[in-house]
Formats: C-alpha cells, structure tokens, sequence
C-alpha cells in the first residue's frame, strides 16, 4: 500500500495498492449480484470456525486488473433479517 498527502490549498490523504484496488472490485461486485456483502476466499479462511456467518459461493471470479481468478463469497449474517 502507497499513502500520500496531496495538493497545496486543498491537502488530502489517498491510499493506493493492490489491496484497496482489489477490494474495490469486489466492493463493485455487490451490485452485479445484488448482494450486501462479498469477500474473498482468501480473506475467508481468516475467520475462526465455527463462522457466526453463512457464506455463499458465489465463484471464481476474473476482476478487472487481475490476471488471476479469485473465488468470491455472498456473506449473509444468520439471525439478522437482511434489509429491502
């Protein structure tokens, strides 16, 4: 991740990397299948078991900027109604 402080009048902090791009793609993603929340599989298996959640294969996914695919999950939280 780069952080930079740009701008003389106006200062502002951006972050860049392949992490935020990444997690904007799948952030994007939410709206193609009309899902709340997306995560990756790798970021998945950072949970501790048993999950408190119920995850969703959703698949392999090409994200735009990537050369490799990434398997993607819907996250649904169990017990919680989800909202529309």
């Amino acid at each position: 991740m780069i952080i930079g402080q740009i701008g003389d009048v106006k200062r502002e902090i951006v972050y860049n990397g392949d992490v935020l791009n990444t997690t904007a793609r799948i952030r994007d993603l939410c709206n193609n299948y009309d899902k709340d929340l997306l995560i990756s599989g790798p970021l998945l298996e950072q949970f501790k078991k048993p999950l408190p959640l119920s995850p969703e294969f959703i698949g392999e996914v090409l994200l735009r900027g990537k050369q490799d695919a990434v398997d993607i999950y819907s996250i649904e939280y169990q017990n919680i109604p989800k909202k529309h």
